[in-house]
């Protein structure tokens, strides 16, 4: 088959390609209308050691470098969800806020990105503030 047969067999099936488009279209549509909308934020922290010394800041540097996956972890533990969730009168557990947040640090890096998704863009950026701080 070349493209010319493919041209033919679809002038043959008009009808059936169009219904198909047009399904395809509503089901889109109405994909689109029913999810519920989600937002996400981003806070970014760096996490660094007070070095006076060129030496102890390159040491500090590697140090903290091992330690912020770590911290990553600490983001969603009760303990700082617990701050957060007092801090902006949430009506939610520590369990139900974490599954919105998650932490990660990119590779080679003192940097740990906070992504908050809700249904409410301020109250994802609120949460990614609070969770930050």
């Amino acid at each position: 088959m070349d493209f010319h047969d493919y041209v033919e067999a679809v002038r043959r099936r008009w009808r059936f390609v169009t219904v198909c488009v047009l399904l395809g279209l509503a089901a889109a549509a109405a994909a689109t209308v029913l999810l519920p909308r989600t937002y996400t934020a981003t806070a970014q922290l760096f996490i660094a050691t007070r070095d006076a010394s060129s030496d102890d800041a390159y040491q500090g540097g590697l140090f903290t470098q091992q330690r912020v996956k770590s911290y990553t972890r600490i983001v969603t533990s009760p303990a700082v969800l617990d701050g957060v969730i007092s801090e902006l009168d949430l009506k939610t557990s520590p369990g139900r806020l974490a599954e919105k947040i998650s932490a990660q640090a990119p590779l080679d890096t003192t940097l740990v990105d906070i992504r908050v998704t809700d249904a409410s863009a301020t109250r994802a950026q609120t949460i990614a503030d609070a969770t930050a701080v």
